[in-house]
């Protein structure tokens, strides 16, 4: 009996199982082991781009910690194509090894697309890969990109420290750093040539029991966050490391190479794509058939195919697909494009597109066989609730602190008068509420026959408003049951856009008030047997006075709009009942609906 190594690790069922199959595969028929050229082309690339990355980042490292010793150091160490720096060979070598091993691996491949990598992202050109020439710049250029990432997080500002604790700290965190880079890679690239070869459905972006049976990621992490626990206190913060703590700083850098590793994945795996190019949501056609075009993509993407309304679809070499539909016999035909799992037929992506089997006219034009509504005095009485809640009218608005509601009231008059002035509250910066309302109602009513316009009615339920007896310093309180708006609105379509309503008021605004009431607290002492006579001849003079100062504000044009307050809050109501996006997004068509003469 062999005697149990703790040391040797126990590897999960389902990988076991795959090397089983692998290892059975091979002795029952070899031939059948060969690999894909496509899958060749992209293990070795892979193997290619991570040697690239890892020795960029070795030569960023020796340089920074240089920098620190105070060494002679090229001008910028992140500059990576300098052909003056001799240490920068290493780098040269590597980026023609991937230069090779595209020429040998790939040679047989039909495309960069076909390998899975018919397209360069961001920050490498952000454009398709026309040839595996493309593909090596675009492979070298991310590969760099990553490893600079990574040295500027291990190296964030890189400067002559005589402290030898600095130094230590900087060094081993950045071989921490570089083990990391280059494990996640190797992990990731192993499990991917895995998965394409079995056609098993597994990402590998998470580092499970089948990607990393033997935790070789999570034991490089542990490696850095020692390396951070090991660094002398003060150290992190002296280096501009991302975060002071030694004891928070193997987390911080474990999460930002988690971020780069991200990357790494995704520049030699790209996530699957599906896009629809023809035709449009909503296009018009007419016959009995029509045609689908695309594009596809991502890695592996022989493990892909493209299904419109079920259907398999011709695909290229490229990425390119299309199909040829047969029309149902509705007006409206759906089209539903997939990209499945060639093997599991699972959906990785799906897009719907809603197609009109009839003849469309020219944007602009208008169809004479359309449909159009009319919006009658019925059909204003249903659409009242609904607007008095777009509505707005706002009351402290219409009567701001300050605003003079009786000129020179005049009492005591024996020889002469005294005078004073009523205003709304606060006009000395006492705390008295502004005016306010506690509901509002919205009635209108149109008026035909060779009228045309709209009658409208806002009611204000429970106003009340404070108003300051300047020169006797006291306050009169005072509520209405209702303020009732009265006024005539014409509604025509708006000259700069025949879709939108435009309301403009006719004539002026008529304000009435109902049951009034008024307190005061100005009480007795000099002035005191006028009061009855001021609060009775304010509460006969509040109501033309506000009224006039109601109207004159409604009567106004409102600042930077050319229409009046109520006109203006009625139109942006109506806005919200503009029938051509509801419609339009129903039928996925975009609908122009006029407002007729």
């Amino acid at each position: 009996m062999k005697e149990y190594n703790p040391n040797v690790r126990r590897i999960d069922l389902r990988s076991c199982l795959v090397a089983a199959a692998l290892s059975l595969s091979l002795l029952i028929a070899p031939d059948a082991l060969a690999i894909d050229v496509d899958i060749k082309c992209r293990r070795d690339l892979g193997k290619g781009y991570r040697k690239l990355a890892v020795t960029a980042f070795k030569y960023q490292a020796k340089c920074h910690e240089d920098t620190i010793r105070g060494r002679d150091t090229p001008a910028d160490c992140r500059d990576l194509e300098s052909t003056d720096v001799a240490a920068l060979k290493s780098v040269r070598k590597a980026e023609e090894k991937l230069a090779k091993l595209a020429a040998k691996s790939c040679a047989q491949s039909e495309s960069p697309f076909a390998s899975g990598l018919g397209y360069c992202p961001a920050p490498c050109g952000d454009r398709p890969n026309e040839s595996f020439a493309g593909v090596v710049s675009c492979m070298s250029c991310l590969a760099k990109a990553r490893a600079t990432s990574a040295a500027d997080a291990a190296y964030p500002s890189p400067q002559f420290n005589p402290e030898k604790d600095d130094l230590r700290c900087a060094a081993s965190v950045g071989k921490a750093t570089r083990i990391l880079l280059d494990r996640r890679q190797k992990v990731q690239q192993r499990c991917r040539f895995l998965a394409d070869r079995t056609s098993i459905e597994e990402s590998c972006k998470e580092f499970n029991s089948f990607a990393d049976p033997r935790d070789e990621v999570a034991r490089a992490e542990l490696k850095l966050q020692d390396a951070a626990l090991a660094c002398a206190a003060e150290s992190p913060a002296r280096l501009g490391l991302c975060a002071a703590d030694p004891a928070a700083l193997g987390e911080c850098l474990t999460t930002t190479m988690d971020e780069i590793g991200e990357d790494t994945f995704n520049d030699l795996y790209p996530e699957p794509f599906l896009s629809l190019q023809s035709p449009t949501q909503g296009a018009f056609f007419q016959g009995t058939s029509l045609e689908a075009h695309g594009q596809f993509g991502g890695a592996a993407p022989e493990r892909y195919s493209v299904y419109v309304n079920n259907e398999v679809a011709a695909t290229t070499s490229t990425g390119g697909f299309s199909h040829s539909v047969q029309a149902g016999s509705g007006v409206l035909q759906p089209l539903v494009i997939e990209l499945r799992h060639t093997s599991s037929q699972n959906v990785l992506l799906r897009q719907r597109r809603t197609l009109h089997q009839t003849s469309g006219i020219p944007l602009g034009s208008t169809e004479a066989a359309g449909l159009s509504f009319r919006l009658s005095d019925r059909g204003l009485d249903r659409l009242e609730p609904s607007l008095a809640s777009m509505v707005e009218i706002d009351l402290p608005s219409l009567l701001p602190p300050g605003t003079l509601v009786i000129d020179d009231f005049e009492y005591l008059c024996v020889i002469g008068c005294l005078t004073t002035d009523v205003t709304i509250n606060p006009s000395n910066g006492s705390n008295a509420p502004p005016p306010a309302v506690a509901g509002f109602r919205l009635g209108a009513d149109a008026r035909g026959a060779g009228v045309g316009y709209v009658e409208a009615e806002i009611v204000l339920q429970a106003v009340s408003l404070s108003a300051r007896v300047v020169e006797l310093g006291c306050d009169i309180n005072v509520t209405s049951d209702a303020a009732v708006l009265r006024g005539n609105f014409d509604l025509w379509w708006a000259p700069a856009d025949r879709t939108r309503i435009d309301v403009t008021q006719l004539g002026g605004i008529d304000v009435s008030f109902a049951g009034f009431s008024a307190d005061t607290d100005c009480g007795d002492g000099f002035g005191s047997g006028l009061l009855e006579s001021l609060v009775g001849n304010f509460l006969g003079d509040v109501e033309s006075l506000v009224r006039d100062g109601f109207t004159g504000f409604l009567d106004n044009q409102s600042p930077g709009d050319d229409d009046t307050p109520i006109a203006s809050a009625i139109e942006i109501a109506l806005a919200g009942f503009a029938i051509q996006g509801v419609l339009g997004d129903s039928l996925g068509v975009g609908i122009s609906a006029p407002i007729a003469d």
